[in-house]
């Protein structure tokens, strides 16, 4: 990886855009599918929610930006992940996270 970074800057840096891109349309996909279901806010715009979901994931992975320990870094993704999530779920959405966290604890060994 650190040679195509260092050896092929521009084709790395096509690699990171069509990373960004795919991801980005993803979220983007399930966010206009959760409002179609009533789990997430219909008042929310998925492409700025998408977009920015891509940018704050983008960095807590920027070792350079965020010098953090694995377990802190593991921490801080954990916590990007539910910020995003309980901003874009609707209350029945909310509900059904609950339930679904509440199975899979019953479940954990």
């Amino acid at each position: 990886m650190h040679d195509l970074q260092k050896y092929y800057h521009a084709s790395w840096e096509k690699v990171l855009q069509l990373q960004s891109t795919f991801i980005k349309d993803q979220i983007e996909v399930n966010l206009k599918r959760g409002i179609e279901e009533g789990s997430y806010r219909a008042n929310i715009d998925p492409n700025v929610v998408a977009e920015l979901y891509v940018v704050k994931a983008k960095s807590l992975t920027n070792q350079a930006l965020l010098k953090l320990s694995n377990k802190d870094r593991e921490n801080f993704i954990t916590q990007h992940m539910l910020y995003h999530i309980h901003g874009i779920l609707s209350e029945a959405g909310r509900e059904q996270f609950k339930m679904n966290k509440n199975l899979k604890s019953e479940h954990t060994f």
